[in-house]
């Protein structure tokens, strides 16, 4: 498509303002590592649902204006785990947050160690919108 092309024509967009109705997928991030950091601002969640089986479902969580690890990235998600889950919980849209992978903690009677995490909110001051 010739988008700078002098002879392409199209409607009138004089005036027309935009709604958006769907976002580009944000850039998935899995924190692998102990010391992984994500500092940004918390702006969503979501349950997927791919199949009739709820046992299928699975959580997102959304993130915007963010350093993950140092490197500045503008839209990110994760798959949250138990505790990453239940730290988001209360966490309100809006809020910028730090969580940062600890260690892996064995859990009696399960297959998979339990991925620890540290989540800090910012102070309300940082939190106000202008």
């Amino acid at each position: 498509m010739a988008a700078n092309d002098a002879k392409a024509t199209g409607p009138d967009l004089t005036g027309i303002e935009w709604e958006n109705v769907r976002e580009e997928s944000p850039d998935r991030i899995v924190f692998d590592a102990d010391g992984d950091t994500l500092i940004g601002t918390f702006t969503g969640r979501e349950i997927i649902h791919p199949s009739d089986d709820p046992d299928d479902d699975f959580e997102v969580l959304y993130f915007r204006n963010c350093l993950v690890n140092g490197e500045k990235m503008d839209y990110v998600s994760t798959y949250p785990g138990y505790v990453l889950r239940t730290a988001f919980a209360e966490i309100p849209f809006g809020t910028m947050i730090r969580a940062q992978r600890i260690k892996e903690t064995r859990v009696k009677n399960q297959p998979s160690a339990m991925v620890d995490f540290r989540v800090d909110v910012a102070k309300t001051s940082a939190n106000r919108t202008k």
